[in-house]
This record gives C-alpha cells, structure tokens and sequence, in this order.
C-alpha cells in the first residue's frame, strides 16, 4: 500500500509537471493564434500557397489552431508562423540557435519554407519514416539560425494521421534539450509506473482468480501500449520507422481499452449481481470492441478512415454506457459508485476535452491538451489499482470476520452438542479437542487419544484406528465398547487425514459419538425381531406335530375296538394313546405360548420352571441328531420373565448347535450359586474360542459363523442378565468346548422387581 501510494504521488507530480505550460525562459508557444487552412486533396504546391496566402489563410483565436480529422488520407495543414525578431529574444536570454517543433507525435511528414520578401528560401523537411537512427526525435523538430529566419515567415505543410493541431513551440536550442529529455523522462517514469501497477494486478487477480483485477489489468496494459505508440515512442526507439505497425497497435491498445473498461465497470460496480441482463450487454460490448480491435489492421493496411469518424462517437458511447452502469449500482451500492466516478474523473474529463478537439475543430487547443490525455490515463488507472488493493482488503478483512463469526458458531454448536470434535498430529497426540467430553475417557490436548481410547475399552478396538491413522486411511462410523463406567457405554469414532498439514500440525481429524442408546434401540429391536421368528417357528413345528399326533390317537381307537381280548396289545394301545396324548398336550401347551405373545413373555414364573418351560419349547425345533441334556437341582425362588429365560436359552442353545455342527448333545444345567442365587451353564464340546475372539465375544455385531450370523445374540443375554443384576461368565478355549454360566442373584418380591425393570427402561 505504501509503494502504490507513493507511486500514485509520483504520477500526480509528473503530471502537474507536464501540464504547466512551458513559458519560461528560453520557449515560446508560437502556433497561439497562427494563421491555418487545410489543403483537402494536397495539390497545392509551396509556391501557389506564398502567392495566394492572404486568401488561404484564416486567422485563429488566442488559442492554438485545431482542424480536427483530416478529411482525406493526402491532406496537408498548413500554418503561417512569425518568428519573432532576434533583438527581443537576445534580450530574454536566447542564442543564436533556434529549435522549431511541432509537437504532435502522429505526425507523418513535415515540410518547412522560410519565406521572405514572398520569395521561398530555405527548404527543410522531417519525415517520420525515415527515423533509423535511435537518437532521432520523437515529433518534427528543425534547427534554425536566427540570421536565417530574421525578418521571415515560416511556412508548414503537415501531413498528420491523428488531429491536425498547431502546436508549434520555438526554443533556445539548449533550452529545447533539456525540455525534450525531461519530456523522455516524465514518459520513462509514467511507462515504469504503470509496468509496475500492471504485474502487481495481474499477480493479484491471477491469485485471488478475481475478474475485476484481471480486466483492470487488461486495461493498463491496453493503455500502456496506447501511450507508447500515440507518443511517437514506439516507432522512434523501438522499432524506429515502423508508422503503420505503431498506427495498428495504437488502434488495436484504443479498442482493447474500450472493452477492457467496459468489462472493468460491469464488475467493479457488481452488475451481474444486480442486474444480469444489463451485464449480459456489458459483455457483448466487450466482445464487440475485442472484435473490433483483432480486426483493427484492416483499417491500417487497407485505409478504409474509417476510424477517424468512428473513433469519436465510440468514446462517447462508452463513457455513456460507463455512466449508466453507475447510476444503475449508486441506487445499491453508493460508495463504491462515488469511488468509480472519482477515480475515473480525470480521464473522463480529458477523453471528453479530446472529443471536443475532434468533433468542434472551431475550439483552439491549449498547450497541455495533448500531453494531459496521457497522464490522467496513468493517473485514473493507478488510483483505480489502489482502489482495487483497499477494495480486496475490505473483502478480506469481512471475509475474516465472517470465518470467526462461522467458528464460534461451530465451536458453539459443538459445545452444545454432545459430541466430541479432535485433531492429532502425526504422532497421534492431541492438538486440537472441542464438544462435549464422553464418559470414561480421559481425553485432554497433548495426550495420546489411541491411547486413551485403549484404557477405556481394549487394545483390540485401538489397534485397527492406529493403522488407520498410520497409513491415512478414513475412519467409518468405528464402534468401540466403553468398559470403565458404572454402566456400558458406546461410542462411534469416524475421522479423515488431512490433506495439507496446517500450521497447527494436525494430520488427522474426526468426531467421537455417544451411541448408547441408538445401540440399545437396535438390540432391543433385533431382540424382539428373534422372538418373534422363535414364536413363529416353535408355532409352525407345533402345528406339524399336531397335525401328525391326531391320526395317531383316531386310528388307535380304531384298532383298540378291532383287536379286543388280547392284554398285552390292550396295554400296547394304552402306552400309545398316553404317549400321543402327552404329545399334544405339549404341543398344545407350545401353541397356546407362541400365540399369547408378550402376555406369555412377560409371565413371571419360578427360574427352575422357566428354564423348563424354554427346554420344552425349544426342544421340538431342535434337529433330530441334537440332544439337549437338563439337569437341575432345587434353587431359591427367583422370579423372571418366561420370554427373557427362553430368550437366553434360544440364543446359547442356538450358538451351541452351531458349534457342533449340528450334531452332538448339549448340557443344561441349573444349579444354586454360592451367594445364594441361582447359575444356569449352558455346555457345548465344540472347538471353542481362542483369545482374541474370546474378548469380543460379548461385542455387538462380532461374529464368526461363516453363514453371516448377526452378531447379537451374546449380547443380548448380556443385557438381559444386567437386567436382573446377574452376571454372565464365557470359558472357553481352542478345542475345548465352551460353557457359557449365567448367575442370577437372590430373588426379589414381583412388584419390586417390575418397579426396578421400568426404572431401568
């Protein structure tokens, strides 16, 4: 900011400088009020315009002459100069040695004829294609002595692309020299300073990929460009000579402004975002000019003079357009209407002088009109630059603003939330903790999280998170079982590497979760999703059974009537009719059960007939070769749940065919427990479990079976038995079976058992 404000002084002080009219000693402004016409067709001759002078000429104002356009590609401007005599200007302190100038940098040929007495004396010409040495003059300039041109007129025949002005300037040689290196100067100094705003827009935009920069950009480096070669700089360091390719680039910089600027103000004023249509014609526009500026050569190379009557009224239209899109963004957005107007004021009022100059050729030109163009140029463009610099500061500085509104809001929503928000560096240490704190862990900044994580539930659950973290892979909804609170507890750990580690070192973030109760609701749901198929089940192999035991019964009765008088087959009948009648009294007893529902599952009975009554209804969907052996001695009155006791039975008993194979026995027994409750153990000699699978036996979704077993049903008699404030008990090893013991504690009184159980739910 410092350097664009200095630069910007510097382009003010430049072009204070260059605007004073230079009437110091040692110059002297000589086209003020010097006659002028314009020969149309350039046929006349030096001679015809000496003989006929005092009815060609037309006398000007107090101001320089302006013809504006020439009217044809050959016309010639001519002016009738009075050098002033040699007493006077000796006694102002000049030499002997004069330099005349015309300082109009488009001019293309010049011819001068000292006239004395109306006789034509000396000749001198300056044509500005023929400037091969570096160290010629960037417009006509001739060196006269003044015994030469004492007591006579100066005739000029000027052949000009650009207006037709005189501005014509007589200087003390040495004088003449400094004013013209200083003119270098100031021109070297502005270029430099608009380089410099130029790299400093494009670096800005192409990193912020703002547009509004980038068109800016476009726009100096546009006018650059016109500077250079509407200055005469171009064709006489350059490429010294090269008038047409300097005349093309000058047309094609003057479009490219054109639509550079109306691209500039379409964004900078914010248009799209308040009217689009209306944006939508500030990018046809721009595309029109950049159109016009690639075919700009044509006008050159085939010299249409087109442009000479087009040039002005596109100016005009432009600054038009520029000032309704103004007006339409003061209604919304004021200041940055005022900041555009101000900054562009100068240029504007210079581009609107030099339209006046054009198009009423009547209004003589003052000294600085043409070199003020070029610097209220540099002057609206770096301020535009400092304006675009204070403008993306603005935006940073609310941008700023909105990301710390946007992370206390977070961080607000986080610490209402219960969830637990982290990042850890490569080493797996904490650097960043928000959001609520989950029980059982002691998570803190700088400690080790796998290891925490590890003390609360196991090494097993740690263990896949640390070679996700190590190798960067993410993490998905990991569950992990909390062992060290007063109750079970689940969390759900996801999380995500970081691409480019930040300046907090971070290289790993993720969110903790509290899934308790979402894991009970799903157990529980899976919990009656097993019942109830159990029900189904048992209902549909007692029906098959019943349907199978009535032809018994019926065709016994039959034969008993056909074979009578025979005891041993009498005592035969009588054996199947008790046995068939037993059968469906059990199978009767099996369906009036799974059709009750909760009204039998929630039935309070004796541990010692529950576990009956579930050995009884599991027995009949068992297959043939599976052999369930129930022993059983007195135990203490304890009162449960008939649905929970076959819930636990169906699932062990379940596990346990699975483990054989489908095809072995499996021990029930029910025995008291040495602090006066009751132990159930339910036995397999299948192949067991080894240690690791041991400690996840009782894990929610863990499972071994091959077919894709659910994974619950440990669980759930887990939760049943911490239901009853029991315990359940795994040993097991590789190739020794499993007993699975579950201990129920002393009984309580019905009511207050039920009183307990809906305090728990």
């Amino acid at each position: 900011m410092v350097v664009l404000r200095t630069l910007t002084l510097l382009v003010l002080l430049v072009g204070l400088a260059a605007c004073q009219p230079a009437q110091e000693p040692g110059t002297l402004f000589i086209g003020r009020g010097a006659p002028t016409f314009v020969d149309p067709g350039g046929s006349l001759s030096p001679e015809q315009v000496v003989a006929d002078g005092e009815g060609l000429f037309r006398p000007s104002d107090d101001h320089a002459a302006n013809a504006g356009m020439p009217p044809t590609g050959d016309a010639v401007f001519w002016v009738k100069l009075e050098i002033p005599s040699a007493q006077e200007l000796s006694a102002d302190g000049w030499t002997d040695d004069y330099m005349l100038s015309v300082e109009e940098p488009r001019i293309v040929h010049v011819d001068a004829f000292v006239v004395r007495g109306g006789q034509i004396g000396q000749r001198l010409s300056w044509d500005g294609r023929d400037r091969a040495r570096a160290g010629s003059l960037r417009y006509p300039a001739f060196f006269l002595e003044a015994s030469e041109v004492e007591g006579s007129d100066i005739y000029l025949a000027i052949r000009s692309y650009g207006a037709m002005r005189a501005s014509v300037w007589l200087a003390d040689a040495s004088h003449f020299s400094a004013t013209y290196g200083a003119e270098i100067f100031f021109l070297a100094l502005l270029v430099g300073i608009m380089t410099g705003a130029l790299i400093y827009l494009v670096a800005l935009g192409a990193n912020l990929r703002d547009p509004t920069n980038l068109w800016l950009a476009l726009c100096l480096f546009s006018a650059k460009f016109y500077i250079l070669t509407t200055n005469g700089l171009f064709e006489t360091y350059f490429l010294p000579g090269a008038i047409t390719t300097s005349r093309v680039m000058a047309l094609a910089s003057a479009l490219l402004i054109y639509c550079a600027f109306t691209a500039f103000t379409s964004h900078f004023l914010r248009i799209p975002e308040m009217m689009p249509r209306l944006a939508r014609a500030a990018d046809a526009a721009a595309l029109f000019f950049c159109v016009l500026a690639v075919l700009s050569p044509l006008e050159i190379v085939l010299s249409l003079n087109v442009w000479r009557f087009l040039g002005p009224l596109l100016a005009a239209a432009v600054i038009l357009f520029a000032a309704l899109l103004a007006a339409v963004s003061a209604r919304r957005a004021p200041m940055r209407s005022l900041l555009y107007f101000a900054a562009w004021s100068p240029l504007v009022l210079c581009v609107i002088l030099q339209l006046t100059l054009i198009l009423l050729p009547g209004v003589g030109v003052v000294p600085f009109s043409a070199s003020a163009l070029y610097f209220s140029i540099a002057v609206s463009l770096v301020s535009f630059s400092i304006i675009s610099t204070l403008d993306i500061q603005q935006r940073e500085r609310a941008l700023q603003r909105q990301i710390i509104a946007n992370a206390n809001r977070f961080r607000a929503f986080a610490e209402i939330g219960t969830d637990t928000f982290w990042e850890v560096d490569a080493q797996g240490r904490i650097t960043f903790l928000s959001g609520g704190r989950i029980k059982g862990i002691a998570l803190e900044r700088g400690g080790a999280l796998l290891d925490r994580l590890a003390e609360a539930s196991s090494p097993d659950f740690a263990a896949p998170l640390a070679g996700a973290i190590e190798a960067r892979r993410p993490i998905d909804d990991r569950r992990i079982r909390i062992t060290l609170t007063d109750r079970e507890h689940w969390i759900s750990i996801s999380g995500r590497p970081i691409g480019d580690s930040p300046e907090s070192g971070a290289a790993y973030r993720g969110i903790i979760k509290d899934i308790t109760l979402e894991v009970e609701r799903e157990s529980r749901r899976l919990m009656e999703q097993q019942m109830f198929t159990l029900g189904q089940m048992a209902g549909s192999v007692a029906h098959e059974i019943n349907n199978l035991i009535h032809p018994i019964i019926n065709l016994t009765k039959r034969l008993r009537h056909r074979l009578k008088g025979d005891a041993e087959i009498e005592r035969m009948f009588d054996l199947i009719d008790l046995s068939s009648r037993q059968a469906a009294n059990v199978v009767s007893a099996l369906l009036t059960t799974t059709r009750s529902g909760e009204k039998w599952r929630n039935a309070d009975r004796p541990l010692h007939e529950a576990v009956q009554y579930g050995i009884d209804a599991l027995q009949p969907a068992m297959p043939s070769s599976i052999r369930i052996d129930f022993t059983s001695t007195e135990v203490p009155c304890i009162i449960v749940k008939a649905g929970d006791v076959l819930q636990v039975l169906g699932n062990l008993i379940s596990n346990s065919v699975h483990a054989v194979n489908g095809s072995g026995s499996i021990s029930v027994t029910l025995n008291p427990a040495p602090d006066g409750g009751a132990r159930l153990t339910v036995a397999d000699g299948g192949p067991g479990m080894s240690e690791a699978v041991l400690r996840r036996a009782l894990e929610p979704f863990f499972t071994t079976k091959a077919d894709g077993g659910t994974g619950v049903g440990l669980y759930i008699v887990q939760r049943i038995m911490h239901q009853y404030g029991g315990s359940i008990d795994i040993q097991s090893a590789t190739d020794r079976g499993t007993v699975v013991a579950l201990t129920f504690p002393a009984g309580e009184e019905p009511d207050a058992r039920e009183q307990a159980n809906r305090a728990r739910r």
